[in-house]
């Protein structure tokens, strides 16, 4: 349990859970919670608002049961062009379900350093087909062009770093 989120553990956790929370947009994959936030403050100009809270159930096996309880403006939201990265809690007056849908690089770096996570290594160091073909195979080709595209922000990046 912490305060930061480190959403690569999401695919990759070995331990019997991972909590965080203090985050406006809170997920749920595997053995991963962020829990968003209880209570946000008007400190950065926006309203103060209520959000949510969770119980979680492990059993021996190992198996969860998460029961999301909203006290103010949080709703449970499932992308189908991004679900492949989790259940997702947003505020509830978001147009869309996903922060991914807003910030579609935030996605594709998300599973850049999920992957990069995984292989145990650095973007400098990984060949952009193996990250490719690791991201491909752990989150699925989704949203459509999946592979195309990350292959164009890898690039990308690459260019940044040279």
């Amino acid at each position: 349990m912490n305060h930061y989120w480190h959403p690569e553990l999401l695919e990759h956790f070995a331990g019997k859970a991972y909590f965080s929370g203090h985050i406006h947009t809170g997920r749920y994959k595997n053995k991963a919670l962020n829990t968003a936030f209880l209570y946000r403050t008007a400190d950065h100009g926006a309203d103060a608002l209520l959000g949510a809270y969770f119980v979680v159930e492990i059993a021996p096996d190992g198996t969860w049961e998460v029961e999301f309880r909203n006290i103010g403006q949080v709703r449970k939201g499932i992308c189908p062009k991004h679900q492949a990265l989790g259940v997702q809690f947003v505020p509830d007056y978001w147009r869309n379900d996903c922060q991914f849908c807003y910030d579609e690089e935030e996605f594709y770096s998300e599973v850049v350093r999920t992957v990069l996570y995984g292989l145990g290594t650095i973007q400098e160091e990984a060949e952009t087909d193996e990250v490719v073909e690791s991201a491909a195979s752990t989150f699925g080709a989704t949203p459509p062009s999946f592979e195309s595209k990350l292959r164009e922000f890898l690039e990308e990046r690459t260019e940044e770093y040279s």
